[in-house]
């Protein structure tokens, strides 16, 4: 029997996404009291509605999903976030929370094995499935769905890496109108952000199939930080079906658009690669693709490995190589790319790979250097007859640690442990200085570090 106490909303409503402007909720804390009230007696059917409400002189869509093994919601959907091939993403609020998510309206009709389920299945597999619900029509079994996710306040990376005129239609040719010029250091750490949130889908033997700039929310923007959305192609590996949904024009590989049988991680690995690419290079990748397709209206040409390079040649031709310093995080970064854009499938790396390729590329050095500077310190502390603590750093009380130290008998397995000890103890109080005082190494060690004996 479900509980008769009435449900209240929360008053913290727009405190739930940080950052948010107060324009991008649905409705005010107020309003989801009142509109709580006058639908919380619906759970009480144990059964699910969607409901047009006229609130405040707008037309609202109300959804309401009653949970038999869990808590019942009240959902109001506002406005369009985006449109798609198969449904529209909007932006939704949880009546009784407060929550903001983002919910996708499917009408799947016959596809609907070929496109709910899979995403479905993804979203549930990651955790981001916040809710979902389907209405039935005498017509068709499941005539409108609703995934309800997480919303992510921010940027795509699309409009992070390109200056957009937002007067023209996203499909203009004008519509990029240039290409940013990104810090290689950035560029190399969002390419690390998107190869781990990628190894994870990768690592549920999952693939998303229709990885782009715009698929990629940039959450924050100081730190690199990001998401991966939009899994609408994405499949279980074992249960893929080639029902032509995989990718968007100018991501996908020669080995899908050959209908030869591919191995599937290694699409994604491709379309990564023309990311990278496409944030690394000075020219303007967009506006080569519009070219192509208005030139070609009638039948739109494949994307070839040739069309790339000439597209982007200050990344993906020998030459640019050539032109790139030796042994720089910069030329490994390209050389990288050419391997993920190979056109044999076999010959592209992993993700776990090109994951610990882009972390050692983009943090790398600075563990290194973090390292020989806490064996400088150490050293100077015992050489001098002081504390053995490094400077800065308050030293693991734990015995197995200091036994490690002890009895580490070379430089490389020395700086392990203690970056090991310290990390896991989270005692590194200074990294600012830290940060700082790296730029004194060269090539990691202090020329007058001694070396344990």
């Amino acid at each position: 029997m479900r509980s008769k106490r009435p449900l209240t909303a929360s008053t913290s409503t727009r405190r739930l996404v940080p950052g948010l402007p107060l324009s991008q909720t649905v409705i005010s804390a107020s309003a989801c009291q009142v509109l709580l009230a006058k639908y919380a007696h619906l759970l009480e059917k144990e059964r699910n509605y969607s409901i047009l409400s006229v609130f405040e002189d707008n037309v609202y869509e109300i959804i309401v999903i009653a949970h038999t093994s869990k808590k019942s919601s009240i959902y109001i959907i506002g406005k369009t976030l985006g449109k798609g091939g198969c449904g529209a993403v909007k932006l939704a609020q949880n009546l009784v929370t407060g929550d903001l998510c983002s919910v996708k309206v499917i009408k799947p009709k016959s596809e609907r094995a070929l496109r709910v389920l899979p995403e479905k299945e993804t979203l549930e597999v990651l955790n981001r499935l916040v809710d979902y619900v389907a209405f039935y029509d005498e017509e068709h079994p499941y005539a409108l769905e609703y995934l309800f996710m997480p919303y992510y306040h921010g940027p795509s990376l699309f409009r992070h890496v390109y200056e957009i005129d937002k007067t023209l239609p996203i499909d203009d040719i004008g519509y990029c109108r240039s290409k940013k010029s990104l810090p290689m250091d950035e560029v190399i750490k969002l390419a690390f952000e998107l190869a781990k949130a990628i190894k994870e889908l990768h690592n549920k033997n999952r693939a998303h199939f229709d990885l782009n700039l715009s698929n990629v929310i940039l959450t924050d923007a100081m730190d690199a930080k990001l998401v991966v959305i939009d899994f609408g192609a994405s499949s279980h590996i074992k249960k893929w079906q080639d029902n032509g949904l995989v990718g968007t024009y100018g991501y996908i590989p020669p080995d899908k658009q050959s209908e030869a049988d591919p191995l599937l991680k290694a699409i994604d690995i491709f379309a990564l690669g023309v990311m990278f690419s496409e944030m690394a290079t000075s020219h303007n990748y967009q506006l080569t693709l519009r070219n192509i397709l208005k030139n070609n209206a009638e039948s739109t040409p494949d994307i070839t490995l040739d069309d790339l390079r000439e597209a982007m040649p200050d990344v993906l031709t020998t030459d640019a190589l050539s032109h790139v310093e030796s042994k720089s995080k910069t030329k490994e970064f390209y050389e990288l790319i050419q391997a993920m854009l190979s056109e044999d499938p076999n010959d592209r790396p992993t993700i776990q790979q090109v994951f610990q390729k882009l972390e050692r590329l983009a943090y790398g050095q600075f563990i290194k250097r973090v390292s020989s500077l806490l064996i400088h310190n150490l050293f100077d502390g015992v050489s001098s007859g002081g504390s053995t603590s490094p400077r800065g750093i308050t030293p693991p009380s734990s015995p197995s640690v200091l036994r490690g130290r002890r009895h580490t008998h070379t430089h490389a397995d020395n700086s392990v442990h203690l970056i090991a000890s310290v990390t896991q103890s989270d005692k590194i109080h200074d990294v600012d200085r830290i940060q700082r005082e790296d730029e004194a190494l060269s090539d990691g060690v202090y020329p007058d570090t001694p070396r344990p004996k």
